[in-house]
C-alpha cells in the first residue's frame, strides 16, 4: 500500500508528532510505501524509511487555495490511504477531498468541543474510548497509542538508584511538560505534607517558577523538580508509582511507559487512562482537599495499588506496544482497501 500521513505540527516535538513518525516508520518496516506531509522543519525527525513531503498545513484551514494545494499534492502521490492526525489536518483533508481511488482516515487525539471534521472521512480513529464516544461517525475505531520500549541503560539506572539512597520510599514519579494541562500545580498544592514519600517531577516548561513557589510556600520536603530528562525509562525502573495529574490529555504516552515497565499508576480520569486502570487507581481531583485526602490514603497502600494494576499491566503489554498499535492500524487500512468503492 501507499500511505500518506498528514500532520499540521507547528515545528515543536511532542506526543502527536512522535506518534505520527513512529507509526509511519512501523508501516514502512512492513513494506508499505510511506509518506508524511508536514512542514519541512520536521525533516530532522523523519525516519530514513519514510519520505517527508514538505507541505505547510499550518496555513489557514479556511482558505480554499490551501485546500486546492493539498488536493493537488494528494493527486500527484496517488495514495491508497490518506491518514490525517488531529483536528486541523482532518479538517483540511475533509475540505480538500482526496483522490477517488484513495480512502481517508482521521485520528482524533484529544478531547474537543466537537469532531465534525471527521464526519466525511471513511473511518475515524480515536486514541481512547472517551474520545470515541463523542465522534459523530458511523465507523469509529479505537486504537490506543503504543510505544517502543527501549532497553534500559544499566549505568544510568544505577546512577538514579544512587541518587535515591537515603530518600524515603515509596518513590513517586510525575512526568511531563510543566504546563497547566498536566496539572502539576494542583498535584503539588494537594501533595500530603506527611506523605512519607519521595516525589520527583521530570520535565521543563513555563510553570517551573510557579511550581517552585508552591513547594517553598507549602514547605514540602522530599519533592524534587528534576528538569527535563532523556532517562525517563531509567527513572521508571527505580520508581514505585507513577502519578498522572493532568486536567486533559490525549494518551498519555507516560501511562504506557509506566505499565510496560511494571510500574503501577495513579491517575486522574483523562485520555485512555480509564480504558486500562481499575477504579482503585483513579483519582477524583474535584478540590485540593479531596485530592489531598485521596493521595494520603493511597500512598499508604502502595502494595494494594500494585495488585490492582496487575491486570492493567497485562493489558498494556498486549495493546500498548508500538507493534500492537501498528498491527491494529494496518488492519484498518487493509479492511478499507478491500471495500468496493461506490
Amino acid at each position: 500500500m501507499k500511505i500518506v500521513y498528514l500532520m499540521a505540527g507547528g515545528g515543536s516535538w511532542g506526543g502527536l508528532e512522535k506518534h505520527v513518525f513512529e507509526l509511519a516508520d512501523a508501516m514502512a518496516a512492513r513494506r508499505h510505501d510511506t509518506f508524511v506531509l508536514a512542514p519541512a522543519t520536521y525533516e530532522k525527525y523523519c525516519p530514513s524509511r519514510v519520505k517527508l513531503i514538505s507541505f505547510d498545513l499550518n496555513k489557514s484551514r479556511y482558505n480554499p487555495l490551501n485546500w486546492y494545494l493539498l488536493r493537488r499534492k494528494l493527486v500527484a502521490l496517488q495514495p491508497d490511504i490518506v491518514h490525517a492526525h488531529a483536528a486541523k489536518a482532518a479538517q483540511m483533508l475533509a475540505r480538500s477531498g482526496w483522490p477517488e481511488t484513495a480512502y481517508a482516515i482521521g485520528t482524533a487525539h484529544n478531547i474537543k468541543s466537537h469532531y465534525n471534521e471527521y464526519r466525511t472521512l471513511d473511518i475515524a480513529i480515536a486514541v481512547s474510548n472517551q474520545i470515541a464516544a463523542h465522534i459523530p461517525h458511523q465507523d469509529v475505531r479505537v486504537v490506543h497509542n503504543g510505544i517502543f520500549l527501549p532497553p534500559l541503560r544499566s549505568d544510568i539506572v544505577n546512577e538514579k538508584k544512587s541518587w535515591l539512597i537515603g530518600k524515603p520510599r515509596p518513590v513517586v514519579l510525575a512526568i511531563g511538560r510543566l504546563v497547566a494541562a498536566k496539572g502539576f500545580d494542583r498535584l503539588l498544592s494537594s501533595w500530603p505534607q506527611t506523605s512519607g514519600a519521595t516525589l520527583v517531577l521530570l520535565g521543563g516548561g513555563p510553570q517551573l517558577a510557579e511550581l517552585k513557589g508552591i513547594i517553598q510556600q507549602r514547605r514540602l520536603t522530599h519533592v524534587y523538580l528534576a528538569g527535563e530528562s532523556d532517562a525517563v525509562h531509567e527513572w521508571l525502573a527505580c520508581a514505585d508509582l507513577l502519578i498522572i495529574s493532568s486536567r486533559h490529555e490525549g494518551g498519555p504516552y507516560v501511562l504506557a511507559e509506566a505499565l510496560l515497565r511494571d510500574v503501577p499508576v495513579l491517575s486522574t480520569r483523562v485520555g485512555m487512562v480509564s480504558d486500562f486502570l481499575p477504579e482503585e487507581c483513579l483519582l477524583n481531583a474535584d478540590t485540593p482537599e479531596t485530592l489531598n485526602a485521596e493521595l494520603a490514603q493511597k500512598l499508604k497502600h502502595i502494595s494494594s495499588l500494585q495488585a490492582a494494576c496487575s491486570t492493567a499491566i497485562e493489558k498494556a503489554k498486549a495493546e500498548l506496544t508500538l507493534d500492537a498499535m501498528a498491527s491494529a492500524t494496518e488492519q484498518i487500512y487493509l479492511s478499507l482497501t478491500q471495500r468496493v468503492k461506490r
